[in-house]
């Protein structure tokens, strides 16, 4: 039995809210986890047909595998880029909070908190898209947020940048 391992052809599932999105042609990151690796593969074809077990599109990917490093029958996890956003607001995700049937946020202004009221969009890691109820030069509650009410008096102690998770300026008492 004869194996062609490089290129290495992938087989995965598409959920079916995803698959208009993901075309051929286009690029996957590949997470190989027993290598703990990650690899690029070009998507090759998208099924029009979804599996009647799995509500999922398969998708065939293409991978250089000139190390020979991969093996047919591991494990890996495919990421694809379904839609990009190049000005999307995000927030972190702890920095929402449920309120009955909506999604709030607490934005500080003056020393004061605001309950506001947001649409959260896409998820990416440990950040969330606002899509609408927020500007981005509001400063949003991170820390303690949970036993915040509307209006309440609060103190500053950093402003941190999101997407690093580092202080930006240190804020004095209020």
């Amino acid at each position: 039995r004869l194996l062609r391992i490089d290129p290495l052809k992938i087989k995965v599932g598409i959920p079916e809210r995803y698959a208009d999105n993901v075309e051929e042609e286009k690029s996957a990151q590949i997470s190989i986890e027993a290598l703990d690796e990650i690899r690029m593969a070009r998507i090759e074809r998208v099924a029009y047909g979804a599996n009647v077990q799995t509500n999922t599109f398969e998708a065939l990917l293409v991978m250089e595998n000139p190390d020979r490093k991969v093996r047919p029958g591991m494990i890996v996890r495919a990421k694809f880029i379904v839609k990009r956003v190049p000005d999307a607001l995000l927030v972190p995700l702890f920095s929402l909070i449920k309120k009955a049937d909506r999604m709030v946020v607490f934005v500080e202004k003056g020393g004061v908190v605001e309950a506001r009221t947001v649409i959260p969009g896409a998820v990416e890691k440990n950040m969330v898209e606002i899509i609408d109820g927020l500007n981005p030069q509001e400063k949003v509650v991170v820390l303690g947020q949970k036993d915040l009410i509307n209006g309440q008096k609060v103190k500053v102690m950093d402003i941190i940048d999101p997407l690093r998770n580092i202080p930006l300026t240190e804020v004095p008492s209020l």
